[in-house]
């Protein structure tokens, strides 16, 4: 039988099933590195279907093992199942139960299509040569996890030749799939800032260094950062994501605080938005008469996809899904992720699952307490990872 009529066969096969798993993950959603619900109904699935694996007893990591019918390539498989902090105001009838937790980056599509996947390459294995490692991982959302993969021997015996991964794209309707050769995911830095004054009464800012003026103007100062200190043909986004200083109308406060992030695709520009950002907090030193101080941290690399392996991917994946479905190249993404680590050891394709109704006209984005994926995007997943793991083992 053609390999593609069989893998959709088995796609549609377990999908109900996988579906029902998706959204008891989605009522039940878990923080970074706090996983252990979700990882055992991994567990649960695996032994379910008879699939060997290994859960790291110190952690919530899990590797699941599938060998086709010979010795050949490794393939590894990435599946994040980490949820965020935030409370879900969207009216899904599976809706989080946990307060103040959601899957809103819909890390729950990926562990519950990894686990998909999982079950149509058991059934294929006679189909193939080589071995396929399904990997999945925690703590994604605060850059962590992958070290307690590799502590597990991820990437030996027997070493990987290609890694892929699959991310929720909530702009994209259900069914298509985009995919770009070279920077497809942004590196990332974070940085925070805290302004010092010495506080005092509303009405004598002259005397307190106004630490909210300071702030004020460091929002806004970063992002002419953007616009007139960087190439316009470089993409480069600052963002604040958190802010915090006084507890009342008539007291200036003696500090304010503020965190964000950073994201390019290029190591090399972080460096320069650094430097001007510097530049920034010392001009409104002087002007405000606070104390700024500023600390980076870097975090995720970009993630660079394999030309040969998207290529191949692309070609395999067409007949299977529509030509019009595999969106090639794909656009930039600036978020960024931890795959980063996995493609430093092995060439990689990241791809992006679209997770909308196609006649939705509202778009929520990630991270979003009101974002959504369509179970569709289930389906999609399994086929286009099934497909792809057998592709890059030839």
């Amino acid at each position: 039988m053609d390999i593609n009529r069989k893998i959709l066969e088995l796609g549609e096969v377990i999908y109900p099933e996988i579906m029902e798993i998706r959204h008891e993950l989605h009522r039940h959603p878990e923080l970074s590195e706090k996983e252990f619900n979700t990882a055992e109904r991994v567990e649960k699935a695996l032994s379910q279907w008879g699939i060997k694996y290994k859960r790291n007893p110190h952690g919530t990591a899990v590797i699941a093992y599938i060998k086709g019918k010979g010795e050949g390539k490794c393939v590894g498989l990435r599946g994040d199942m980490d949820a965020l902090p935030i409370q879900e105001l969207g009216n899904l009838p599976y809706k989080s139960e946990v307060d103040g937790v959601m899957h809103a980056c819909g890390h729950d599509i990926h562990t519950a299509s990894l686990l998909g996947t999982a079950y149509v390459l058991s059934q294929i294995s006679d189909m193939f040569t080589g071995t396929v490692k399904l990997c999945f991982q925690p703590g994604e959302e605060k850059g962590r996890g992958y070290e307690e993969l590799v502590e597990m021997g991820m990437l030996e015996d027997p070493p990987v030749d290609a890694f892929l991964a699959a991310h929720t794209c909530p702009d994209t309707p259900v069914g298509y799939i985009h995919v770009k050769e070279g920077p497809a995911m942004s590196a990332s830095s974070q940085f925070s800032v805290t302004f010092t004054g010495s506080g005092g009464h509303a009405a004598t800012p002259h005397l307190c260094g106004d630490t909210i003026v300071a702030l004020s103007k460091f929002v806004l100062e970063i992002q002419s950062v953007v616009s007139r200190r960087i190439n316009p043909i470089e993409p480069v986004v600052i963002t604040v994501g958190k802010v915090q200083s006084g507890v009342r109308s008539n007291i200036m406060p003696k500090a304010a605080y503020i965190e964000g992030t950073i994201r390019t695709p290029k190591r090399e520009t972080h460096t320069l938005v650094h430097e001007y950002m510097r530049q920034c907090i010392k001009s409104i030193n002087l002007s405000t008469g606070t104390e700024g101080e500023i600390s980076f941290i870097m975090g995720s690399d970009s993630i660079i996809n394999d030309a040969e392996l998207v290529e191949a991917f692309v070609n395999e994946l067409r007949p299977l899904l529509g030509t019009d479905k595999v969106i090639k190249p794909g656009t930039l993404f600036l978020a960024s992720d931890n795959f980063f680590r996995f493609t430093e050891n092995a060439p990689s394709v990241y791809f992006r699952v679209g997770v909308r109704r196609p006649d939705d006209k509202t778009i929520f984005a990630l991270h979003s307490p009101e974002f959504y994926a369509e179970d569709g995007a289930l389906l999609t997943s399994i086929l286009a990872l099934s497909r792809g793991a057998v592709t890059f083992l030839k």
